[in-house]
């Protein structure tokens, strides 16, 4: 009897486990669909947002049709996409915690990330705008883990689906607002400025035929789409990774049909659905590829033609790469070696390269190469290459460019080599894992295979991310005219080619993963020759999807014990813990100071200039750290010249000490509270434009400035400098313009050099 009553006892623990060890399973299962979930809803809604990798002052205000100002909402927005993909991931290490084996793929990803993470975090403490190095830090440090996410979530082929369709709807609904653009959009665009174009020009004080109101009408002219992002070659970058996903996944439908067509036995008046699904495939494909070649980008259309060539060869030959992967991945790696070197022998030899916007690429290098010199271990911070650059510009590069147009270059000079070679490794390393051939791979993978449909709460994520961020973060939506346009267009136009993405795959029930596995990691290899002469990997939407699909690529391989489960919970403990930090720390202080901002900025287009400056000093008080929003108090007080706006403007340089800008601006202020040579003041206005001229030294417009200020303070020598450092500054951007027209817009126009020359009369030898 004590025997059966222990029997029993064992039995209903045992049923207890299983119970208890179900519902764990299926809690889990639910963490890790919300983790991608998240994450899809992320990758969609932001290729509809025009962000940029870099902070500005919220003092630029879009006026909607209705006439009322509004305080730019990218930096709320990229901090809230960040700060949602770390939610995701510590979501899904919740769900790992559940299971006593927890398993990760590629746990050295996982590791690596965390180290940049940290070293991004040290390198805040030596940067000089914290608030960029910290918004940096946290934005890129999502992307890995956005990437590391896709590592473990896809892996599950439902999943992998979704995200197929997701990346086919994005194809098809970027191509459409490309073919908008091209064919609709710029020729209204051309049309109008032509009818108005001396007014046009007299608004923004350009002289017509100047090189200012050159430059200006061959940008607004430009027929080079850039969807809804900024600029045209981060979307032409964004393009090459959807124009893969939609390739891999129409010629896997193509092979099917083909296969169907052998045993389809043809009655009147009936379609051949997987043949009607393969043709829709291969269209969608062809229209993406032909907006890549519309964006005009050579440098990705060249890395288009270099991969596609290759992906040829080795599809031709994929017996014998598969046998040789090792030594072609060698190869691989020699040749790029080998035509990096050559291009920086080139520079070195001639100091320059064979084109204009190569030669300022050169340009742009050697300046990252010195800020590295100086900050070799931990950088200048991350989104403070723009200012520290501007000390290394030299006198014939005419932009003051934010970013280096190299990924080698941005990461390094940015993070140091503490940070900048792990995330260097994460990226060589998940081109080389995803490029290698797997077992299922082999010529054995013809054979059909059971593909799942993709989840339909899934794709609803996808479409409500659409639709979250054009309502939260799109700009000018007042009106039900500009909602109409900006956000129920598009989330029916992605909606709608969700749903023909998800016909797609459910008319092709059978097929193989294999060709996803090959042509994706074609558009990635692509997206990373394009990172040679770009910044692709800084702007938030083609850096999201290369991670994502990146992480997909790699999502096929078998998951390995991290430490088990020992380690599961303590990690998922430190995520969630980030995250709520991060919340309270870097999401609050920047929504606080946007709120702020917005009303500065709708008081004072209201002409409350009390009311301006009150919420102005708020915004400023919001984040410590910023020193935009003093900048911009500073900028509304200055009307009066106040010693109060003086303040305000060193509280600026205070927050940010290499902001040039900022030293401008104080000296500005200082040279104005110089009534009647008030020495004081005036010797403030001196040093502040001393500070001005060593962060900007290039900076020929404010020499102009300063030369006239130290006439005034009876200081002939240092203005002779100043006007000698602008005419040679001067000089140097004719010659260049000589050497690769147009003339730059940066050259001094008629009745600037005629300023230059009466203050040089003023001067005594």
């Amino acid at each position: 009897m004590k025997i059966a009553n222990h029997s029993l006892a064992g039995t209903s623990a045992a049923a207890h486990g299983l119970l208890g060890s179900s519902r764990q399973a299926a809690l889990q299962r639910v963490l890790h669909d919300a983790s991608a979930a998240i994450l899809l809803a992320i990758l969609a809604g932001r290729c509809f947002l025009s962000e940029t990798p870099f902070r500005l002052s919220m003092m630029r205000w879009s006026t909607s049709p209705g006439g009322e100002a509004s305080a730019p909402l990218g930096e709320l927005a990229r901090v809230s996409f960040a700060l949602l993909l770390l939610l995701a991931l510590a979501l899904w290490a919740v769900g790992q915690s559940l299971n006593g084996s927890a398993k990760t793929r590629f746990p050295w990803f996982g590791a690596l990330s965390a180290a940049f993470a940290v070293a991004a975090g040290c390198s805040v403490a030596f940067a000089s705008d914290r608030a960029a190095a910290v918004m940096s830090a946290v934005e890129q440090t999502s992307f890995l883990a956005a990437g590391f996410l896709a590592m473990q979530l896809f892996g599950d082929k439902r999943r992998l689906s979704a995200l197929m369709c997701v990346l086919m709807a994005l194809a098809v609904a970027m191509s459409i607002k490309a073919y908008w653009q091209v064919f609709v959009e710029t020729p209204d665009r051309i049309a109008d400025f032509d009818a108005n174009k001396l007014e046009r020009l007299a608004s923004l004080n350009y002289p017509p035929d100047s090189p200012q109101a050159i430059a200006f009408e061959n940008r607004l002219k430009s027929p080079a789409p850039f969807g809804y992002l900024s600029l045209a070659n981060p979307f032409a970058s964004l393009m090459l990774l959807l124009t893969a996903g939609a390739v891999g996944l129409s010629i896997d439908n193509l092979r099917h049909a083909i296969r169907k067509l052998k045993t389809w036995k043809h009655n009147k008046g009936e379609i051949h659905v997987p043949t009607f699904a393969a043709v829709i495939g291969v269209a969608v494909s062809a229209a993406t590829g032909v907006v890549v070649l519309l964006t005009r980008s050579r440098g990705a259309i060249l890395a288009a033609a270099v991969v596609t060539l290759c992906a040829i060869a080795v599809a031709g030959g994929r017996r014998f790469f598969a046998r040789h992967w090792g030594k072609t991945v060698i190869v691989a790696l020699a040749v790029f070696v080998v035509a990096a070197a050559t291009v920086l022998w080139y520079g070195a030899a001639h100091d320059r390269l064979p084109s204009k916007t190569m030669t300022y690429r050169w340009f742009y290098w050697t300046g990252a190469a010195q800020i590295v010199k100086e900050s070799p271990l931990l950088g200048v911070g991350g989104g403070n290459f723009g200012q520290a650059y501007l000390r290394h510009r030299r006198a014939e590069a005419e932009e003051a460019v934010k970013m280096p147009h190299n990924v080698f270059a941005d990461v390094v000079s940015q993070y140091g080599l503490v940070g900048g070679l792990p995330f260097l490794a994460m990226l060589i390393g998940v081109l080389v894992c995803a490029s290698r051939p797997r077992p299922e791979d082999s010529p054995a993978d013809d054979a059909d295979h059971d593909l799942p449909r993709p989840p339909k709460p899934l794709l609803a994520a996808a479409a409500l991310g659409v639709l979250a961020t054009r309502l939260l973060f799109g700009e000018g939506m007042t009106g039900l005219g500009m909602l109409l346009l900006e956000v129920l267009i598009p989330l029916v136009i992605f909606t709608g080619a969700l749903i023909l993405g998800a016909w797609i795959a459910s008319a092709c029930r059978h097929g193989s993963h294999a060709v996803w596995r090959f042509v994706l990691p074609c558009g990635l290899l692509a997206f990373f020759l394009h990172c040679m002469v770009e910044d692709n990997l800084s702007f938030p939407a083609p850096a999201l999807a290369f991670w994502v699909i990146a992480g997909a690529c790699l999502s096929g391989a078998a998951a390995r014990s991290a430490g088990g489960s020992r380690l599961a919970k303590p990690r998922a403990a430190i995520l969630v813990v980030a995250v709520v930090a991060l919340v309270v720390c870097v999401w609050r202080p920047v929504f606080v100071r946007t709120r702020w901002a917005d009303k500065a900025l709708k008081s004072h287009q209201a002409g409350h200039a009390a009311l301006a400056i009150r919420f102005a000093t708020e915004a400023a008080q919001a984040d410590r750290l910023d020193s935009f929003a003093p900048a911009d108090a500073a900028r509304l007080l200055a009307a009066s010249y106040s010693q109060q706006a003086y303040a305000m403007a060193t509280e600026a340089i205070k927050r940010n000490p290499a902001g040039s800008s900022h030293q401008q601006l104080a000296f500005n202020i200082a040279l104005r509270l110089a009534t009647d040579g008030d020495k004081h003041w005036l010797q403030k206005a001196m040093n502040h434009a001393a500070a001005a001229v060593a962060l900007n030294p290039m900076d020929h417009r404010f020499r102009l400035e300063a030369a006239q200020a130290c006439l005034a303070a009876g200081l002939p020598e240092q203005a002779r400098e100043h006007l000698a450092h602008a005419r040679k500054v001067n000089d140097a951007l004719l010659a260049m313009s000589i050497a690769y027209p147009p003339p730059s817009v940066e050259i001094f126009s008629g009745k600037e050099m005629a300023e230059l020359e009466m203050l040089e009369k003023q001067c005594p030898d």
